[in-house]
């Protein structure tokens, strides 16, 4: 007899959305996280990139029209927009841990540990349960370079207390190019440094070649073809050196803004693995119409 029917290691929109449904078919769930209720997602990266990228999107709307009907285009406090992002995001987990309390979901606010196939260790209390959801979503992909210590991440970037003057971005994904169109708005220098010869590889390149356009032209510096392979200090500001040998400076250090998914350091076997399911973002729905049949003992199309 297991305590529960599924316990989900994280509390991001994957597990609590998948939780409600499994909740709502009769089945017994619990959350397992030590950070922020809600995970990445909800604290750190879209809530807070929605919130903060939005007044530039409307910039970029009124700068259409200077010269036609429009005298001046604003400019973005970064400061009092921080601040109107803490303020809105700073209840989420409480309302979330509200939710799962009136819904009866079981929330252990420990960071878990797997103990076998059945079993997480949420802080000092052993919990069992049938199916264990591994939904702890994705870290940045630090590179392995000198100087690795300077780099930031999508988390930090988001959390800025002050926009720098000069900012180097590792990658040209999507995350990196919102941010890049942020900060052509912001900086006096912007560098996007990436791997291969294009940016936004998913997606047509008539589209993403006018992207790339629209931000050289708002003064975005693209170096394709090339890796960062050093960070130093030099004085108060920071060198990224390529790998062809080219330099760029940055007020900070580098933010990097490649993910790869996490995976929790665990010694199962692949017998065990059958009872464990990964949970990637924007799996919700298929992961619970996963789930429910196989607890019912039904067998899978």
């Amino acid at each position: 007899m297991f305590d529960y029917d599924v316990i989900y290691l994280g509390s991001g929109h994957a597990c609590w959305h998948g939780g409600r449904i499994l909740q709502a078919a009769g089945k017994k769930v619990a959350f397992v996280d030590g950070d922020l209720t809600g995970g990445t997602c909800t604290n750190y990266g879209c809530n807070a990139k929605i919130l903060l990228d939005s007044p530039f999107e409307l910039i970029d709307g009124i700068e259409r029209y200077k010269n036609l009907c429009v005298d001046t285009v604003p400019k973005v406090d970064w400061k009092a927009l921080m601040n109107y992002k803490r303020e809105v995001l700073k209840d989420y987990p409480i309302g979330l841990e509200k939710i799962f309390e009136g819904l009866g979901m079981d929330y252990f606010k420990v960071r878990g540990k797997i103990v076998d196939a059945h079993t997480v260790q949420a802080g000092d209390k052993k919990i069992t349960a049938e199916y264990i959801v591994i939904g702890t979503g994705e870290r940045a992909k630090h590179q392995e370079i000198p100087g690795n210590e300077y780099v930031h991440d999508s988390r930090q970037f988001l959390d800025l207390e002050d926009f720098p003057k000069r900012i180097v971005l590792i990658g040209a994904g999507v995350i990196s190019m919102e941010f890049a169109s942020m900060a052509a708005k912001m900086c006096d220098e912007v560098f996007v440094i990436q791997y291969n010869d294009r940016p936004l590889g998913a997606y047509p390149k008539k589209y993403v070649d006018r992207v790339v356009k629209k931000l050289s032209d708002d003064g975005v510096k693209f170096c394709f073809n090339e890796s960062a392979v050093k960070i130093e200090k030099v004085g108060e500001i920071f060198k990224v050196t390529l790998k062809g040998g080219a330099a760029f400076y940055g007020s900070e250090a580098a933010y990097l803004v490649n993910f790869v998914t996490f995976i929790i350091n665990c010694k199962i076997t692949g017998e065990q693995l059958d009872k464990m399911i990964f949970a990637f973002p924007n799996q919700t729905y298929e992961l619970c119409m996963l789930l429910i049949p196989m607890m019912s003992g039904q067998k899978l199309m």
